[in-house]
């Protein structure tokens, strides 16, 4: 890393509502692994994850908050209001004003915005801080679900299950099973040698 990339401020927004830490992947393991993603592009300052405690209360936020939060991200609780959009205007204010206060401090090094998403309203707020000089990276869900138009605007897009949490598929046995001919091979194996036609028939009752 050169020293201009090691001067670069990075923050990390997640929006849990669209991208939900797996249930295989532990909290402290996923903040490593965003961390290791990241770190060459500069030095991490800030990292929030935003969701809906009512919901996770349901059983439907993050399964490990107090993991989360100890592994270094705020966790900030955005009630929808009966409103979809409440968690974007949130964590979309907390990117502008990250970017304007890091560019106040140092106008020479633009600060660079981590987003973990799928939601393609965002495309526009990226477009526009790109537009100024603000480096951003995606991190997206899954990739039948993400919308094109998001990756299309990040200068760095990773999957956020393939590339970064490094998933490992699940192994699957290559063992066939017997066939029918096998089977009558192993039967007629395990029969002891027999001299008289009485004494195999005993053997099998």
């Amino acid at each position: 890393m050169n020293s201009k990339a090691e001067n670069k401020e990075i923050a990390i927004y997640w929006d849990y509502e669209n991208v939900a830490l797996p249930k295989w992947c532990g909290a402290a393991e996923a903040a490593k692994q965003i961390y290791s993603a990241v770190s060459k592009y500069g030095r991490v300052v800030e990292r929030r994850l935003y969701f809906d405690y009512q919901k996770h209360s349901a059983g439907n936020g993050p399964h490990d908050c107090s993991g989360l939060d100890l592994s270094g991200f705020d966790l900030v609780n955005t009630p929808t209001r009966n409103s979809k959009e409440t968690l974007d205007k949130k964590l979309i204010a907390d990117v502008l004003t990250f970017a304007w206060d890091c560019t106040a401090r140092n106008t020479e090094q633009k600060p660079c915005v981590v987003l973990i998403t799928r939601d393609g309203d965002y495309a526009y707020t990226l477009a526009k801080l790109r537009d100024r000089g603000v480096m951003n990276i995606v991190m997206y869900g899954k990739d039948c679900s993400v919308a094109q138009i998001l990756v299309e605007n990040a200068d760095v897009s990773l999957s956020f299950e393939r590339d970064v949490l490094s998933e490992q598929p699940v192994a699957i046995s290559s063992a066939k099973p017997a066939t029918e001919e096998a089977s009558r091979y192993l039967f007629f194996k395990s029969i002891p040698e027999l001299e008289h036609v009485n004494e195999f028939v005993q053997f099998i009752e």
